[in-house]
């Protein structure tokens, strides 16, 4: 069980840039996820379409 407590470091140090990656893809895409909300009333206004069918 030692052998594994060993590796750990090892494990993270390897996962580090996916981790750096993923952190840096979601604060690049987090304000165009954010700036959506507003806009589904408007585009239901200017389709004419009702709230079952814009999601």
């Amino acid at each position: 069980m030692g052998h594994l407590a060993a590796d750990a470091p090892a494990r993270i140090g390897e996962r580090m840039p996916l981790l750096i990656g993923l952190s840096l893809a979601a604060l690049t895409l987090r304000p165009q996820i954010v700036g959506l909300g507003p806009l589904p009333p408007d585009v239901q206004a200017s389709l004419g379409i009702s709230h079952a069918v814009a999601p």
